[in-house]
This record gives C-alpha cells, structure tokens and sequence, in this order.
C-alpha cells in the first residue's frame, strides 16, 4: 500500500523517524505497523542516512594557529 503524500514528503524532507510519527499521527497507527508500512516503501523514498554537511564559514584552523602563536608567545615574554 502506498504511502499518504504527506507521509512521503516528510519521508524525503525528514527521514524515517519522522515520516513513522507522521504516519502515526494521520493513521491513528501502533508504532510497529508505522514502522513496518514506511520500511515496506520502496528504497527511492528513503532520505539519505548521511546528508552532506554544510561547510562551516568559520576559519578554525586558522584561530587556533593564531591562539597558538599567542599562548606560545605570552608564555615567551611571561618567562622572560
């Protein structure tokens, strides 16, 4: 049996764990037929396990070289 369109967009969007609960909300479902009846659907419904990380903007390599060359140098003068 096909899955609502509903259930299948937050399939796609949000993934398994969300489309179980959808489902179960909409059909008035236990947790196991949920789960068997979004599992039985077809795999191109399935989101992806691992979606793509976004690339952070924020240069970290780079402040902790430069906390590095502080520590290093504070460390220098305090010495002294």
């Amino acid at each position: 049996m096909r899955l609502p369109e509903d259930v299948e967009q937050v399939l796609l969007d949000q993934g398994k764990i969300a489309a179980i609960k959808q489902l179960r909300e909409s059909q008035g479902l236990s947790l196991k037929e949920a789960k068997q009846w979004v599992e039985s659907h077809p795999s191109q419904y399935q989101a992806p396990v691992n979606p793509p990380l976004v690339a952070s903007s924020i240069p970290w390599g780079r402040i902790m070289l430069a906390l590095l060359i502080v520590g290093v140098t504070v460390a220098i003068f305090a010495t002294g």
